[in-house]
């Protein structure tokens, strides 16, 4: 990621090019579940990277920002959407369905890659999911923060 990044921004500065470079990241960034250590430091790093790269970046032009999808489907998430207790971690989302890649990321990704509406938007890191990070969960059961402990 680090190297595709400097080699498109240098491009751009040899051209003259003011734009956007737009990261992808995960809610896996700043939840981090048992067993996702990887994944997550990963994820986390894409995120630094982009503010990193943010800030020696927008003096010459070119915005970076990141996008932090949840649960949408996808291969990589069938064992959550297609497992037997999907309903059960559907509550785990405070707006109860899974991503739509087309209405939800399409629409963050516009936003970010418009000149007019993200000018101003610098090294942003936006999260699309629903409001599922705003909960400290377990993939395996991600509907243990609703259960009774005793």
């Amino acid at each position: 990621m680090y190297f595709t990044a400097q080699a498109v921004a240098k491009h751009m500065i040899e051209k003259g090019i003011r734009g956007r470079i737009i990261n992808t990241a995960s809610i896996a960034a700043t939840v981090s579940p048992p067993g996702t250590a990887i994944y997550s430091s990963s994820k986390a790093a894409v995120v630094s990277l982009t503010k990193a790269l943010a800030v020696e970046l927008a003096p010459k032009g070119i915005n970076v920002n990141a996008i932090s999808p949840g649960v949408f489907p996808s291969e990589m998430s069938d064992g959550i959407v297609e497992s037997p207790g999907s309903k059960k971690a559907l509550k785990a989302i405070p707006n109860r369905r899974w991503g739509d890649t087309e209405h939800d990321m399409m629409g963050v990704l516009l936003l970010l890659a418009s000149e007019k509406a993200s000018a101003h938007l610098v090294g942003v890191n936006i999260t699309v999911d629903g409001g599922h990070s705003l909960y400290a969960f377990n993939p395996m059961d991600p509907t243990s923060v609703f259960e009774d402990p005793s």
